[in-house]
């Protein structure tokens, strides 16, 4: 019962935007503060976090060079890179 009363306050917390809720592709849930504009990479069942400001600000140019309508609108930019280690 415990744990289903720290999921569901986990899940307020996402919707008041306290948390961010990243979905794993093997399934897995992870949530963690929100600090900022950050990316993952995605190595089997390993997430890495990775946080790169050039990168951001390089889809923002992009985006910006397009004449993107909601360019202001943006809260957060986010990436998922996810490689597929097979060997």
């Amino acid at each position: 019962m415990q744990i289903k009363i720290f999921a569901l306050t986990l899940c307020k917390f996402v919707q008041r935007y306290l948390l961010s809720k990243l979905n794993h592709p093997n399934g897995k849930c992870y949530c963690y503060i929100r600090v900022g504009e950050r990316h993952y990479i995605f190595i089997d069942n390993e997430m890495i976090d990775y946080i790169d400001p050039e990168l951001t600000d390089l889809i923002k140019n992009y985006l910006k060079e397009k004449s993107f309508k909601y360019l202001n609108a943006i809260e957060k930019i986010s990436i998922q890179i996810i490689f597929n280690n097979k060997k």
